[in-house]
């Protein structure tokens, strides 16, 4: 009996949802201004207001924790 290759392939489990994203998200605050638009790479607008903003998905999330002038409130 030969096995099928597909048994040898390894099973790939998605990662749940961060349960930070699903709580409401990320806030950071913005060190450079109190409020201003920022345009994200795939074309979408986020805003900043009175110096913070959420980031609900993971788009937003990693363009703020890239960004310099964005730090993680804790």
């Amino acid at each position: 009996m030969s096995k099928n290759k597909a048994d040898d392939l390894p099973t790939v489990v998605e990662p749940p949802p961060s349960g930070v994203l699903a709580a409401g998200g990320v806030v950071f605050l913005d060190q450079v201004y109190t409020s201003r638009t920022l345009i994200l790479p795939d074309g979408r607008a986020a805003s900043v207001a009175k110096g913070r903003i959420t980031a609900s998905d993971d788009t937003l999330l990693g363009f703020l924790s890239q960004h310099s002038e964005f730090k993680q409130a804790e």
